[in-house]
């Protein structure tokens, strides 16, 4: 027996695809009946409409629970907006049985030379490669930040750069001045500033954070105050932001799950405790944390965000993990420093300095 893994495609009532759409953006989907073959982990998947909008493709990253890990290549904005076949390609994809179809979520696996096929790798190649030309839609997260946000970045995006003046020697009692291109990403100085540099960020810092999340600057911030600055700030990073805590106040939730999706369609997903004041890393909520996760995505990281950490907290939660991640902790100095990279450095990635909080 030959040890290729075979193609699927996902097919999906169009009444469903928001609803679809929504479990591929967290990566994780309920596994749907296949027909008579089993679907394996690396299989290389297409996700579609019965209307034939393509919503996404990738890999199935790992089978779990009667639930699809999935690894995305291309994902749709929406249901909407997501391309449709034409042509010879959407004439095959018509030709389904609808009793093939019963399911909200149906699949059809497609093995090689098989006269029988309902599909063909073929056609599966040439869809597939069709996506693949089209520049990937990016899911488009300005509108998940705060107006306030919306409205700094603009104003942002507005202002020029100066030109810069470097002073010649001096001829004859006359100074000589010459504009200067800023360089598109500056090199960083790591020399030690003086006092008078390291306040003027800090106003700068103040500056960029509007009052409602002021917070994020102080030694201590009421609890449920500091559960909904925590929620915001994500929001205001781009995340897709779901608070659990008080919306579920007694349960055994965290405060909330901040997801963030790349303009490639790649999915960070954070269990976030919020913990106002200082914050000493407790057995209690390790113990907590660790119920959280066991009821989430596997592929989710684990994130505490206090108002400030106590000096052995990190070195408490490298003796620590949680179904094999590891556990971190951030302040929310670190959140605000974040917000501010976000709205003053071109050269800047969210995805990029989630994945350096959890390397």
């Amino acid at each position: 027996m030959s040890d290729e893994i075979w193609p699927v495609v996902f097919v999906c009532w169009k009444s469903k695809a928001e609803e679809s759409l929504a479990d591929i953006k967290k990566g994780s989907m309920a596994q749907p009946p296949s027909r008579k073959i089993h679907i394996r982990k690396g299989a290389r998947f297409l996700f579609v409409t019965e209307a034939a909008n393509m919503l996404a493709s990738g890999h199935v990253a790992d089978v779990q629970s009667g639930h699809f890990l999935l690894s995305l290549q291309f994902c749709a904005e929406s249901a909407e907006t997501a391309p449709c076949m034409t042509d010879t390609l959407l004439q095959d994809f018509k030709k389904i049985p609808k009793p093939f179809l019963k399911w909200p979520v149906s699949s059809i696996v497609i093995p090689p030379n098989h006269d029988d096929a309902i599909l063909t790798p073929e056609w599966f190649q040439k869809v597939t490669q069709m996506l693949e030309e089209k520049k990937p839609q990016p899911l488009d997260d300005s509108n998940l930040a705060p107006k306030w946000l919306q409205k700094v970045a603009r104003m942002f995006e507005d202002k020029k750069p100066e030109p810069q003046k470097t002073v010649s020697p001096v001829h004859h009692g006359v100074e000589k001045s010459q504009p200067q291109a800023p360089d598109k990403c500056p090199p960083k100085d790591n020399r030690k500033e003086p006092l008078q540099g390291v306040e003027s960020k800090e106003a700068l810092l103040k500056s960029w954070i509007p009052p409602a999340l002021e917070g994020l600057l102080q030694e201590r911030v009421r609890a449920d105050q500091w559960e909904l600055i925590v929620a915001s700030a994500f929001k205001a990073l781009g995340c897709q932001v779901e608070l659990l805590g008080q919306a579920t106040p007694g349960q055994p939730v965290p405060d909330c799950i901040a997801r963030y999706i790349s303009p490639t369609g790649q999915l960070t997903e954070m269990i976030v405790d919020a913990k106002a004041g200082q914050w000493t890393a407790p057995i209690d909520d390790l113990r907590a944390m660790n119920d959280y996760c066991s009821k989430a995505n596997p592929f989710s990281n684990p994130l505490f965000v206090a108002n400030s950490l106590a000096p052995n907290v990190h070195e408490k939660l490298k003796e620590q993990g949680i179904h094999g991640k590891p556990l971190r902790a951030i302040t929310g100095r670190d959140l605000a420093l974040l917000i501010m990279q976000r709205l003053t450095d071109p050269c800047f990635h969210v995805e990029l300095e989630f994945r350096r909080i959890f390397m």
